[in-house]
């Protein structure tokens, strides 16, 4: 059985035990995919439907900073995740996208404790969960990034700086992530537990964005 404790492993142990990034993509594959299944990324979008993911986006990313910014909230949160948010947030500005609402947790995950980002955030190891699912997400940005600007261009003229990160580096900066997640030495299970909330709750805000339900726009 896997440590969880987050203390260091010698011998045998130390030398199977995987690397955390590759444990969360491994224990968060059902999560992850529940995702991208609601986004159904090879479906054409309408207008509406990219101004749902954007602002999806923009409730996820001033909920995340908001509660970045409690004094309960730990140094991983301060570090990893409110730089992230303030990029987002600026990115979705250029947009036109105004920050949402905070938004409540998602629906009870399965095998989750009935927490809040909020509780999460104080918690290393769980910040560290929250942050891979969030920091991830710039990838992904990168796939939904051309059906979106298809969506876009016709009416704005331009297509969207959040999902093109703007001459950010999305790739590079998820090597360098994953770097300090691994070297972390954060409880595992607390991180999975973290990442499969931070899913859930991403999916549940962007399913009910405004304008419309994602995947139910005006065709």
């Amino acid at each position: 059985m896997l440590a969880t404790t987050g203390t260091s492993l010698s011998g045998a142990a130390a030398a199977t035990r995987p690397s955390l990034s590759s444990w969360l993509r491994t224990q968060t594959r059902v999560e992850h995919r529940a995702v991208e299944r609601h986004l159904d990324l090879d479906r054409a979008l309408t207008a509406t439907d990219a101004m749902d993911v954007l602002t999806g986006w923009a409730s996820v990313w001033h909920q995340v900073r908001t509660e970045v910014a409690d004094p309960g909230a730990s140094t991983i949160a301060a570090t990893e995740l409110a730089p992230m948010a303030d990029q987002a947030l600026a990115w979705l500005a250029a947009d036109g996208i105004a920050p949402g609402e905070p938004t409540p947790g998602a629906p009870e995950a399965p095998g989750s404790r009935e927490q809040g980002l909020r509780d999460l955030l104080v918690d290393p190891a769980s910040a560290w969960g929250v942050a891979y699912v969030l920091r991830g997400s710039r990838l992904g940005g990168a796939v939904l990034a051309p059906r979106v600007d298809a969506a876009l261009v016709p009416l704005t003229g331009a297509g969207s700086a959040f999902l093109g990160t703007a001459g950010a580096d999305p790739g590079r900066e998820w090597v360098a992530f994953r770097r300090r997640l691994d070297a972390s030495g954060a409880r595992l299970s607390d991180a999975v537990t973290a990442a499969r909330w931070t899913f859930h709750w991403v999916g549940s805000v962007l399913a009910d964005a405004p304008a419309d339900r994602l995947g139910r726009g005006t065709r």
